[in-house]
């Protein structure tokens, strides 16, 4: 069985659509989308809709709350915020509606899937540090738990004894009785300080399980050009060049 995860969108449709070449040659089996279609970029209704179509299972992250009217903008920075207003303003009724009748958390039989974090799943925390994944561990039962959120590739695990750490592999092999905690990245607005697009690939078979994470190059100038035709906050394109 072969699953991909991606998270992340923003909005920026260019980053999807190159994302959708990788999907075709990849060819997975179930495709799961870990949050934020929409927030920042300049095509929320586009990336929201592409998402449903292609997506198994989707869920919602903060900007997909708060476009639909559930989660306040008062912790959002300034930037999301006039972002988020924008976008709220671009989004359909029926598209908000739908924002909001997706769940953040979902328990499968032997993976979760979340967009901030286990712990307290709507109140948004990050999971940044081994100390943050430790404090989230005891809240999934499952072997593996996939993550969005920070826009940062990590994968975290517990061995058997509880010892928490972070591998710096992009690539692993799970061994038995080991948990994870994998972030998957952000596909439209990386923070990793790699401005490419990511997503993760998780293949279980009889003999083994692997996690590997991908990157991809997009077409950031168009986006770029988007956003500041919009008439998003410039610093929004700005960041893309840079992966912050």
């Amino acid at each position: 069985m072969k699953h991909l995860i991606f998270s992340d969108v923003h909005g920026n449709l260019e980053a999807l659509e190159a994302l959708l070449v990788q999907i075709q040659k990849e060819r997975p089996d179930r495709i799961f989308f870990l949050g934020d279609a929409v927030g920042y970029g300049a095509n929320p209704s586009e990336c929201l809709h592409q998402i449903a179509e292609i997506a198994d299972l989707v869920l919602a992250g903060n900007h997909d709350y708060a476009a639909a009217g559930l989660t306040s903008l008062e912790f959002f920075n300034p930037l999301a915020r006039q972002a988020m207003l924008w976008t709220q303003s671009e989004l359909l009724p029926d598209e908000k509606l739908y924002l909001a009748s997706l769940p953040v958390i979902i328990h499968l039989p032997h993976l979760c899937l979340v967009h901030s974090s286990p712990r307290e799943p709507k109140k948004w925390h990050y999971i940044l540090t081994e100390q943050d994944a430790a404090e989230n561990f005891p809240f999934f039962t499952s072997p593996i738990c996939f993550i969005g959120h920070s826009h940062r590739v990590q994968i975290m695990l517990t061995d058997r004894a509880g010892n928490c750490w972070q591998s710096l592999d992009q690539s692993i092999l799970l061994e038995e009785g080991y948990r994870y905690i994998i972030n998957v990245g952000s596909v439209g607005q990386p923070r990793d300080y790699d401005p490419r697009g990511a997503y993760c690939i998780y293949e279980e078979n009889s003999h083994k399980k692997r996690i590997q994470i991908y990157r991809f190059e997009y077409n950031i100038s168009k986006t770029q050009h988007k956003i500041i035709q919009a008439g998003l906050p410039y610093p929004l394109a700005e960041r893309l060049s840079f992966g912050i």
